[in-house]
């Protein structure tokens, strides 16, 4: 019960520092972001979900967003579950299993964590929570 807490407390601290919504974004753009910051660690948040949800229509949605924003929305959503998995690798007890900060994070499963952490980071968890 202990490690539950520590978990919610770390990803909650997470989200409170993602990055601010430029309010010089046309409309979908934030709209998009503020959807993707509240549901960053749920499994269900997919880009066509997010689209669906906030109503934004257009096949070019990615690349408007791009310019915006910086990375495309898989991007951003992929970028903030790896680094919130980070900050819960860092901070949780070594045995905290993985496959917990995986799902914590909003990857279906150890191995697709596993998989996109090592892409982007060039070590895998376990590598990176022996380091830290």
């Amino acid at each position: 019960m202990r490690d539950y807490y520590h978990t919610k407390k770390t990803l909650e601290t997470y989200r409170k520092e993602l990055p601010e919504i430029d309010s010089g974004w046309p409309p979908p753009v934030p709209r998009a972001v503020r959807c993707i910051h509240t549901h960053l660690l749920e499994p269900r948040l997919t880009v066509r979900w997010m689209r669906k949800q906030c109503r934004i229509n257009g096949h070019n949605f990615s690349a408007f967003f791009k310019y915006y924003v910086g990375p495309s929305p898989q991007e951003y959503i992929i970028k903030h579950r790896i680094a919130a998995g980070c900050r819960l690798l860092q901070s949780a007890p070594e045995d905290y299993p993985i496959l917990h900060v995986a799902l914590a994070v909003g990857f279906s499963s150890h191995s697709a964590f596993t998989r996109t952490f090592k892409r982007r980071r060039g070590i895998t968890p376990s590598e990176f929570r022996q380091l830290s």
